[in-house]
């Protein structure tokens, strides 16, 4: 083993945004929409990552790593104008997005493999365990998944100056 590293790190943040248009209405009269929005959430991170070389011609990097969201949100306070800005017809908050929090556990190999000066191969295998909370309308929907994802490539110079290769790969997006 020729590294081992270890990583954590927290953040909690927030953003706001505003976002404004003229649009037209159900009654067909044109007015001014102000949307402005606010989100935040604390993430945290965690990973033991380490690199072995096998003989002269083997690279491996595998570890562990795990990714922790919790009170995520975004609400947003819609205000509707009249087309000229003078008069609000309409004004509520909106929670857009519900309080979500979502647990993400990973385990990875990957190898660099070059057995000659002019090829080399890499590949790389992970499985995740993903599991998420979010409550809405005052129940809690719970979701796991388990999605294993890899990939393979290959580079080969052809000169110095011009190389070719490909990679194939899958990946996982938890459903929204």
């Amino acid at each position: 083993v020729q590294s081992i590293d270890i990583s954590f790190s927290s953040s909690k943040y927030e953003q706001d945004g505003y976002f404004a248009n003229y649009t037209v209405n159900k009654k067909g009269k044109q007015v001014y929409v102000v949307n402005e929005k606010y989100t935040g959430g604390h993430d945290y991170t965690a990973a033991i990552k380490s690199t072995a070389t096998v003989g002269t011609k083997l690279l491996l990097n595998f570890g562990f790593e795990t990714y922790f969201q919790e009170d995520l949100y975004l609400l947003g306070d819609k205000t509707v104008w009249d087309k000229n800005k003078t008069k609000i017809l309409n004004s509520q908050q909106v929670n857009e997005v519900p309080d979500a929090n979502s647990k993400d556990y990973g385990v990875f190999l990957q190898g660099f493999y070059q057995p000659s000066a002019k090829w080399s191969f890499n590949f790389g295998i992970r499985q995740d365990i993903i599991k998420s909370e979010v409550s809405r309308d005052n129940q809690v929907e719970k979701s796991e998944h388990s999605p294993p994802s890899g990939n393979i490539g290959f580079l080969y110079e052809i000169s110095p100056m011009f190389k070719i290769g490909g990679n194939i790969g899958t990946a996982f997006r938890v459903p929204s």
